[in-house]
């Protein structure tokens, strides 16, 4: 994918730039907005949070050990949870019971993953490109099998 970034913003690298999306992500994500009172998209938005957590947390020990495939999970679950978001202001505009500020703050969070999303893809190709293939081929080679 060529959607690269080399730093997360211009003092900030890309491995320091993942502890702040960790931790701005989770600290944004603490606070449940309500979906037109429905109890099935709630306890489908909770459900999205806590893997969402769990993919910032990953985040966090892969910035802190430099290990790519920790990434993964982030990236995965900033997906999901984007896709989510886009179906929801679909609903809440809809369900015409929702402020537009709930709406504006959905959009911001909309697009901040995108960017977030960027971001630690691009620190995934930085850690894939700092451990050669021949490194990992012969690391597999001296395992038990």
């Amino acid at each position: 994918m060529k959607i690269r970034v080399a730093k997360c913003c211009p003092f900030v690298s890309l491995r320091w730039g993942c502890f702040a999306i960790a931790f701005f992500d989770t600290s944004f994500h603490i606070v449940n907005l309500e979906m037109c009172n429905s109890d099935a998209l709630d306890t489908i938005l909770i459900c999205i949070y806590v893997i969402h957590a769990l993919g910032c947390f990953l985040l966090i020990i892969s910035a802190v050990v430099q290990m790519s495939h920790l990434v993964i999970v982030y990236l995965i679950s900033n997906v999901v949870q984007t896709l989510f978001f886009v179906a929801t202001v679909y609903i809440w505009i809809k369900c015409k019971e929702n402020s537009v500020f709930e709406i504006a703050v959905t959009f911001v969070d909309i697009s901040l993953s995108a960017y977030f999303w960027i971001v630690a893809y691009s620190y995934l190709r930085v850690c894939k490109e700092r451990v050669p293939d021949a490194y990992l081929g012969s690391a597999s080679k001296y395992s038990i099998r």
